[in-house]
Formats: structure tokens, C-alpha cells, sequence
């Protein structure tokens, strides 16, 4: 990111000295865009807002959808990452209406996946589900596979909130298998954790405990090297089937992500925020319970 930063930082001059009063803003527009990411890895989400949120004025005066589809997605992920999960759909229902308005089939699904996210936060599983088969029609249509594989591991944890194990573990392979072939080894562990879930739940605890175990060996080897908050929700996937399990592997887990959850909530707000922010995103709220409840049987 050091070195994205310094290219922006470079660029943005020379944009300013481009002769054409729109051909400049959009340039520095399309940097700043860069910059509002950069923020967001960065955890400076204030930051991270107010330049996007900058972006998509200039590209309202502009009249570039493309500039404001851009930025109006990453303020649905900066809402996302602070649990705001009214707003994530409010970006999501602008993101959809100026997708629809020039036809691009993509953005569409991509506001379709923001408004499923919100869903599933507020508990409204079926609503995500359906907002999830939607966008699932338009990237097997776009042969967008990546998308696709994302959205089948959706679906894959929403079946089997919803009791549907055998469709959810459907999923979970398929999402696993694409993206193995896509060469993401952490979407891929989370895919095959969620579906060795569902061969825990379909009575078959002996293959769920080796497809956890060929998942525990990524985890505790090139997974470790990640940063810890890009982790949490696949090592809390394992956890849970590992406590279920009654495996003595769950209890060490389960401290170190109670601490990641702390530590990742530090990170992205302020002290007075902090508790809102835990509660209002399910896998910390979900990781904070467990740990105060620590000891209780599977």
C-alpha cells in the first residue's frame, strides 16, 4: 500500500496539469478513487469516506456512472466494515437503480450482493438468499466464475442457517472447486469449512472432521501469514464445527479470535463506538457470545 500510495501521490499532479477541464477531473477522480481504497486497507475509514465520498460528486457533475458505481460500492464496503448495515443498503439500492439505468449486467449483481449482505446482518435470511439467486443468474450468464464462486459460498452458509444442508453442501463444493481452479486459497478454505459443516450436519462426522483437517493445515500454514481480521471468519467456521466436534482444538481458537475481534474493532472505530460496531457485525457479536461462554458443552 506504501508503494500504491506513493504512485497516487506522484500522479496527482500530473493530472492537474492535463489540459481539458473533464478529461482532468476525471483523471483525478479515477486516483482519488485509489486513494478512498488504499484508505479503506489502511483502516483510515473517515479518511477512506470523505475522499469517496468526493469521488462521487465529481462524478455526479461529471454525469460518469462509472466513476459513481465505484464509489458508491466502496461506501457500501466501508459501511459493511463498520456494521452500518442501513446505509450498506441504501449504497446498495443506488448502486442498483444507476446499474439497471445503463443496463450493466455486472453492477447490477454486484448491488444485488450488497443488499443480500444486509440482508443476512439483519437476520433476514430469505431476502439474502433471494437477493444471492439473483446474482448468481447474471454471473453465470457474464461467466464472471469468481462471482459466481463467491456467491455460491454465500448461499452455501444462508442454506444452512435456513436447515438445508444437503443444498448448502452443494454449494460449498462448488464454491470450493472454483476457487481452487481461480487460485484463492482463502475463499477456497472458507468454502470447504462451511461445507464440512454441512457433512457435520448431515450425520457424517468423520468426513467432516477430514475435510476440517486438510482446511486446519492452510490455516496454520500459509493462512498465517495473512492479516488477522482476513481471517476471522473462516477460523471461526472451523471453530465452530471444532466445539461441535468436541475436539480440544476449539478452546485455544476461540481465545485467539475473541482477541482479533478486539484488536480489528480498535482498529476500525473509535473507543465509544467500539461495542456497537461488535454487535452490529454477526461473526464478532457471534465470537464475543461463545467467548463469555466458554466451558458450556457442544
Amino acid at each position: 500500500y506504501a508503494g500504491a500510495t506513493l504512485h497516487i501521490e506522484i500522479g496527482l499532479p500530473w493530472a492537474a496539469r492535463i489540459e481539458g477541464d473533464k478529461l482532468r477531473a476525471e483523471t483525478e477522480a479515477q486516483l482519488l478513487t485509489l486513494s478512498g481504497m488504499v484508505a479503506m486497507q489502511l483502516s483510515r475509514l473517515d479518511e477512506a469516506r470523505r475522499t469517496l465520498m468526493a469521488v462521487l460528486s465529481r462524478g455526479e457533475a461529471l454525469g460518469k456512472p462509472r466513476l459513481q458505481l465505484g464509489a458508491l460500492d466502496n461506501l457500501a464496503v466501508i459501511a459493511n466494515t463498520l456494521g452500518q448495515w442501513n446505509d450498506t443498503a441504501a449504497w446498495g439500492e443506488r448502486i442498483l437503480a444507476l446499474a439497471d439505468s445503463i443496463g450493466s449486467a455486472q453492477d447490477v449483481a454486484g448491488a444485488r450482493l450488497r443488499l443480500a449482505e444486509a440482508a443476512e446482518a439483519r437476520g433476514d435470511t430469505a431476502a439474502a438468499l433471494r437477493w444471492h439467486e439473483r446474482g448468481l443468474v447474471i454471473h453465470r450468464a457474464t461467466a464472471n466464475r469468481r462471482m459466481e464462486a463467491i456467491t455460491q459460498r454465500f448461499l452455501a452458509g444462508l442454506n444452512l442457517t435456513q436447515g438445508d444442508a444437503t443444498t448448502a453442501l452443494q454449494c460449498g463444493v462448488e464454491s470450493q472447486t472454483l476457487h481452487l481452479d481461480l487460485n484463492e486459497p482463502l475463499e477456497a478454505c472458507l468454502a470447504a469449512a462451511i461445507a464440512a459443516q454441512c457433512q457435520f450436519h448431515l450425520g457424517q462426522p468423520a468426513a467432516a472432521l477430514e475435510r476440517l483437517d486438510a482446511v486446519l493445515v492452510r490455516v496454520r500454514g500459509e493462512m498465517a501469514e495473512y492479516p488477522a481480521n482476513e481471517t476471522i471468519g473462516l477460523r471461526w467456521r472451523c471453530h465452530q464445527l471444532l466445539h461441535a466436534l468436541g475436539d480440544e482444538r476449539a478452546t485455544p481458537m476461540l481465545e485467539q479470535l475473541h482477541a482479533d475481534v478486539q484488536a480489528t474493532a480498535a482498529q476500525s472505530t473509535d473507543a465509544a463506538d467500539r461495542e456497537r460496531l461488535i454487535k452490529a457485525i454477526p461473526d464478532f457479536r457471534d465470537i464475543v457470545a461463545a467467548y463469555g461462554q466458554r466451558g458450556a458443552a457442544p
